[in-house]
């Protein structure tokens, strides 16, 4: 038999075996590198291309400027300037400036070829050798920018601190998100070793020096000419309110007599419309990069007008800060591709203009008239009177007393704020001791966020209520007894009825008081039964109707609402039968409150007849409320007549002023108008005083109420209402005799100021 050879299997020489295993092991690293291939050049390719193009990229950012918010005439309130600020880079903030420069000089006096040898010890010593040289001119570029940008060490090196905080933060939170980035990429990140880049924040300069003077800009620039690695100046923009200081002539001729003079006035006044414009800051804060980034962290898109860790202009309080999205641009750039060196530039977009319906110069010309040395805004003796014997009476607060307050004006047509004066300012409230901005709060804007009591002053619209109610006619009366609960002669009296006399309106004119004398003698007696006969619902809803307790849209910073009862509180009240806390809404106290801007709102809207147009301090502002109250004009006139004989006739409680002697000065003393008003005087709490500065109010002085005047001026030529006019003084007393005589300054400013027709003074 023949046997076939078995044919042999090419694996079963072990040399194969090993061959082929062999080039297992070459195929698969290959095969491995393949797909990483693959996945770099064609998967992942876009991702690393857009990586790498960035890498040959280089932006910087140009910046911006703010819009102008300017005054009703154009005149600039708050504009950005050209400006100059001094920055330096962060290797020299950081101290890695001087020890990487010695390394550079002991690399370059060894030679490469000498210094590839040496071993790191003598690298170190060549290096500290160098050392001192280096840290000698950081030490100068310091001092230079502590000496000519007025800085203390002490100041400059927190300042420094703070930049190393601000990076080291950034360079951390940047540094997590990239190492979280690669670990979820390769998912190995236990095995790998992971190193962080510089960000930018440390390759760059970082602003030290703010809006530094021309000259001093001069001298930094010669010194980044001399040293260029070590120090730049950034062109930049400084935010300027040209009417921050400014000089008034005021004529006293007119003031009450003891404070009268033929000798004009120069006021210098500080910080004029301060409150309203206000201010902005040099630091973003992290709430300004949360509300809106300038790279968003989950997209990584960029928004021009975001802001980012550093120093950027961010409006800080008041009008600066209500309309800081409209009022901010947006940053232009300049991007350069490195290996062409080809530059592409995006111009910045400025921000918006804004303006405002004051007119500045009337507002400079009413803030003069609260300051302490022109005598209308501190303590005076004709403020208390004098007793029939003419000695002086005494007062809660001594003569001299700086008292505070606010002045509203508004065009009663357009609604427009043509003034909003508070005072004190904010620039007088930064030379205050700590004790004295603790009991005067100069951070209030007293016409605006302010609320007070009104008192008296509301009764002109409660009458106006009544008449629309029905509740009373026209020419219907009221008794005036003193008290209005009977059998309770010490509760809700008339403001006349007190010892030793106890004397009634009624009692004095023998007849009851129809409407309009109400109002001019003030007779809490007949607004009490006018409240009563209304009832809380209906008072309160009236209220509402003329602007109290409900927002105005004015545009206006931390515009007041006011405080009125709500429907819990309305519902507490009549559930237990208080009857007298809801009387007292009829003559302006308990549980009300509103705003110098609500009550010259409010009057305009009478003057209107009913028809809502609520105050603006912003032009293009859009009103939070329309309709029309369509008051009766038979009832508007009856109201207007009180409030002419409040300012005119002898019996009006705002017409004069009793001296010493016994004459009488009228307090509205201006010809060529027409005036209606009500003054007010309102009960508020204790006047509380730190007296000794150990930051306690241990002070306590009762009895210091709030002095109001509201009213209306025309020209007498046409008699019709044109201005309203709200003035508070707090804690100042009587409405008639403290803030009379300035509503009668302000009417005469709006005359200096064109607004009015002039006369010849009494």
């Amino acid at each position: 038999m023949i046997q076939l050879a078995r044919p042999r299997h090419i694996l079963d020489s072990m040399f194969h075996r090993r061959l082929l295993l062999l080039a297992l092991l070459m195929f698969l690293p290959i095969a491995l590198l393949g797909a990483q291939l693959i996945r770099l050049t064609v998967v992942e390719a876009d991702e690393y291309r857009a990586i790498a193009e960035q890498r040959l990229d280089r932006t910087r950012w140009l910046p911006t400027w703010r819009g102008t918010i300017r005054d009703r005439h154009g005149r600039p309130l708050a504009i950005d300037m050209p400006s100059d600020d001094v920055a330096i880079p962060y290797e020299l903030i950081s101290g890695e400036w001087s020890v990487s420069q010695a390394a550079r000089a002991a690399r370059r006096k060894s030679g490469s070829a000498t210094w590839a040898m040496l071993d790191p010890e003598q690298r170190q010593a060549s290096i500290e050798q160098e050392l001192p040289e280096y840290e000698g001119r950081a030490r100068h570029i310091l001092s230079l920018v502590s000496e000519q940008g007025e800085l203390g060490h002490q100041q400059l090196q927190q300042r420094l601190d703070q930049i190393k905080q601000r990076v080291h933060t950034l360079r951390t939170s940047v540094w997590d998100r990239q190492r979280r980035m690669e670990a979820e990429q390769f998912d190995d990140d236990a095995d790998r070793t992971w190193k962080g880049r510089p960000i930018r924040e440390q390759r760059q300069a970082h602003v030290v020096l703010r809006q530094v003077e021309e000259e001093t800009a001069f001298l930094f620039r010669k010194a980044a000419s001399e040293h260029p690695e070590m120090i730049e100046v950034q062109d930049s923009t400084a935010r300027v309110n040209p009417w921050d200081q400014v000089d008034v002539l005021l004529e006293r001729d007119s003031f009450p007599s003891p404070i009268r003079s033929d000798q004009p006035l120069p006021v210098t006044v500080h910080g004029v419309g301060d409150h309203l414009v206000g201010s902005v800051r040099g630091q973003v804060w992290p709430e300004d990069i949360q509300r809106r980034p300038f790279r968003d962290p989950d997209t990584g898109r960029i928004d021009l007008g975001g802001y980012r860790v550093g120093n950027d202009t961010v409006g800080s309080s008041g009008i600066e800060d209500t309309f800081e999205d409209h009022l901010r641009g947006s940053r232009g750039s300049v991007h350069t591709r490195l290996d062409t060196l080809e530059t592409t530039r995006l111009e910045p977009v400025p921000g918006d203009d804004l303006d405002l319906t004051i007119d500045v110069s009337l507002q400079a010309r009413i803030q003069a008239l609260l300051e302490p040395e022109v005598g209308l805004a501190v303590v005076q003796q004709y403020h208390r009177g004098w007793n029939s014997d003419g000695s002086p009476k005494a007062g809660p607060l001594p003569l001299g007393w700086e008292l505070n307050g606010a002045v509203v004006v508004m065009d009663v047509e357009s609604a427009d704020v043509l003034a909003a004066v508070s005072s004190p300012t904010l620039a007088h409230g930064r030379s205050m001791s700590k004790a004295r901005r603790a009991d005067d709060q100069p951070q209030l804007n007293r016409a605006i966020e302010g609320v007070y009591q009104p008192g008296s002053i509301v009764k002109p619209l409660v009458l106006a209520a009544a008449l629309e109610e029905d509740v009373i006619a026209p020419g219907a009366t009221i008794q005036c007894n003193g008290h209005y609960f009977p059998n309770t002669p010490d509760s809700a009296r008339c403001w006349i009825y007190r010892p030793p006399v106890f004397a009634t309106h009624s009692g004095g004119t023998g007849k009851g008081l129809g409407g309009s004398e109400a109002i001019a003698r003030s007779c809490n007696i007949y607004f009490y039964t006018l409240a009563d006969r209304l009832g809380i619902q209906r008072m309160v809803d009236w209220y509402h109707s003329f602007g109290l307790g409900v927002p105005l849209g004015s545009g206006a910073a931390n515009e007041t609402r006011g405080i009125l009862p709500d429907q819990e509180q309305i519902s507490r009240l009549l559930q237990r039968g208080d009857r007298f806390s809801q009387i007292l809404l009829g003559i302006g106290q308990g549980p009300m409150a509103w705003s110098p801007l609500q009550a010259a709102n409010a009057y305009a809207t009478l003057a209107r007849h009913g028809r809502i147009k609520d105050a603006r301090l912003v032009r293009d502002v859009s009103p939070l409320r329309t309709g029309d109250l369509m008051l009766e004009p038979a009832h508007v006139a009856v109201v207007l007549e009180g409030m002419r004989q409040v300012l005119s006739e002898r019996h009006g409680s705002g017409s004069s002023i009793r001296m010493a002697d016994g004459s009488r000065e009228k307090i509205i003393n201006a010809e060529g108008i027409i005036t209606w008003g009500k003054t007010g005087t309102a009960q508020t709490t204790p006047l509380r005083l730190d007296s000794d500065g150990d930051g306690t109010r241990e002070t306590v002085i009762p009895d210091a109420d709030h002095a109001w005047f509201v009213g209306l001026v025309g020209n007498e030529s046409d008699r019709t209402p044109r201005y309203a006019i709200a003035v508070l003084l707090e804690h100042a007393g009587s409405g008639g005799r403290a803030a009379g005589p300035l509503a009668n300054q302000v009417i005469r400013a709006l005359q200096a100021e064109g607004y009015l027709e002039t006369g010849v003074s009494r």
